[in-house]
């Protein structure tokens, strides 16, 4: 957060994370283990963590388009 810089662009990048995150299967497959089917055994993809590439995790941060990043003062 510090490399940033403020406050507005710490909450600019949590937005464009969250944005990606609800677009991904593993958060409907997640609400299907803990809620719906309550059998607690996601199925992550990919299933291990240390099968996560880096860009994996850059897609989440990766800008949403112009129209739909958070713009704060």
């Amino acid at each position: 957060a510090r490399e940033l810089g403020s406050l507005e662009r710490v909450l600019e990048e949590e937005f464009r994370v969250s944005c990606h995150a609800l677009c991904s299967p593993d958060l409907v497959e997640g609400v299907r283990a803990q809620v719906v089917d309550k059998d607690r055994t996601p199925r992550w993809s990919p299933p291990a963590l240390a099968e996560v590439t880096g860009a994996d995790v850059e897609r989440f941060f990766a800008p949403l388009g112009e129209d739909r990043e958070l713009r704060l003062p």
